[in-house]
């Protein structure tokens, strides 16, 4: 069943990376596409807490208290579950895209004869997730939901969605000691950028990326490739997700993606920091400069043979 999910996973990424050629553009000042741009996708509400403590945490019973890694990849399972997980409402990116095409990302209301065709138990989540997410950008469902709104409307549809539901759901269930032993992580594919640098940013094509999750365990940081299973990175004694960015490329590889090579370009400075993806402008600017509000090229291009060593 995971194997299934992953596919439609990935098909949905591929239809990200299309629409974003076509409606991104260049530079766009992030925060105009973002008027609640201000609150954390990560918090903490009640729908967070009934879904941590009584879907998640039972499927923890059987690992060992003090095995955190262990209760943080069942917890990524239970996420990714067909029936239980938070993408089982069976939303889908087409029920999406039609309804915004034909509502002219205009406000849907409860009766509209759009709806007609809907299955009664996607009805009224679509309607409140369109309304909410796509009237200002018809990609908004991809990167505006905020872990609350995921989680209560099991609308999950890609890496960012399952990254901003596992912190909020680990913060519910108290299973860190500090705020900043869990981060939320944004990384771009290094050939994306280097091309985007060969054209010295002109016409530069989307810069594909993967949102995931760094989290302290014990002595060592570990980062956690959150929408595929059993899928993670444990960094050398000494790493910091504190360290400085800037012009620096730093590589990693998840086993679940084999191949592709991401690039880090920013990290939460705690479990509520969201780092500020919540559109498509905002990443798109993230994975060139690192900063949501700047579309400058910072990075100088990412040779393999030279930095590999780093991850």
């Amino acid at each position: 069943m995971l194997r299934k999910n992953h596919r439609v996973i990935k098909k949905i990424c591929l239809l990200i990376a299309l629409l974003s050629l076509l409606l991104l553009p260049l530079g766009a000042n992030a925060a105009n596409d973002n008027p609640g741009a201000d609150q954390s996708l990560l918090e903490v509400t009640q729908d967070v807490r009934n879904y941590a403590h009584n879907t998640v945490k039972p499927r923890l019973s059987h690992i060992p208290p003090n095995d955190r890694l262990l209760q943080f990849l069942e917890i990524i399972n239970v996420l990714l579950d067909l029936k239980d997980g938070i993408s089982s409402s069976g939303l889908s990116v087409p029920d999406f895209m039609g309804l915004a095409q034909d509502s002219g990302r205009q406000i849907v209301s409860p009766d509209s004869e759009l709806l007609d065709d809907v299955p009664d138990n996607k009805r009224e989540k679509l309607r409140i997730l369109h309304n909410k997410y796509m009237l200002q950008q018809v990609t908004g469902i991809f990167f505006g939901p905020s872990a609350s709104d995921i989680v209560k409307y099991r609308s999950a549809f890609g890496c960012s969605h399952y990254a901003r539901a596992f912190i909020a759901i680990v913060k519910a269930l108290q299973l860190i000691e500090k705020p900043t032993d869990i981060r939320y992580v944004i990384s771009s594919k290094y050939d994306d950028y280097n091309k985007c640098v060969e054209l010295e940013g002109a016409d530069c094509p989307t810069i594909n990326g993967h949102q995931f999750v760094f989290v302290k365990i014990q002595e060592n940081w570990v980062a956690l490739n959150t929408n595929k299973p059993n899928d993670y990175v444990v960094f050398s004694e000494g790493f910091t997700p504190d360290l400085n960015l800037k012009k620096t490329n730093i590589p990693i590889v998840f086993k679940k993606l084999p191949g592709i090579i991401f690039l880090l370009r920013k990290i939460g400075k705690d479990y509520s920091d969201d780092c500020g993806d919540s559109s498509l402008a905002a990443l798109m600017n993230i994975s060139r400069s690192g900063d949501a509000n700047s579309s400058e090229l910072r990075w100088d291009m990412f040779f393999l043979q030279k930095n590999m060593s780093a991850n």
